[in-house]
């Protein structure tokens, strides 16, 4: 998923919706939502991943959630709920994404701006924290 931040003070937010895809079971509400903000702080960002809300539709099994976050400041540091996480390389970050579902990193590339975030994806309330050098 794609962030572009919004100016300091301010916030950008989306909802990630997910239904089957194959029937008509979103007419019969079976869907789920999960919302997604990401508010522009004076010394960096905090994304937050509200739990996953929604009824007769499940997400098919473990999975990531890979934030891409567009910055024209380094991060310093990231934290998952208060705890660092590791930094690796970004061509290192996308390596067995969708078998490895309990790895937590992320990566700068200074040539795109782009901070990039791996995290499971558990259903449940996440707070990340990116911090500017």
């Amino acid at each position: 998923m794609k962030s572009f931040p919004a100016q300091e003070g301010a916030q950008a937010a989306f909802t990630l919706y997910e239904d089957e895809g194959e029937d008509l079971g979103y007419q019969r509400d079976e869907f789920v939502k999960t919302p997604i903000i990401c508010s522009t702080l004076a010394n960096g960002y905090e994304l937050t991943v509200s739990a996953r809300e929604g009824k007769g539709y499940t997400v098919p099994g473990p999975r990531n959630l890979l934030f891409r976050i567009y910055s024209a400041k380094a991060p310093k540091e990231i934290t998952v709920k208060g705890k660092k996480i590791k930094q690796t390389k970004p061509e290192r970050l996308e390596e067995n994404l969708e078998n490895n579902t309990e790895t937590v990193a992320w990566s700068w590339d200074k040539e795109t701006g782009v901070c990039s975030v791996r995290i499971p994806d558990k259903g449940v309330d996440e707070q990340l924290m990116i911090t500017f050098k």
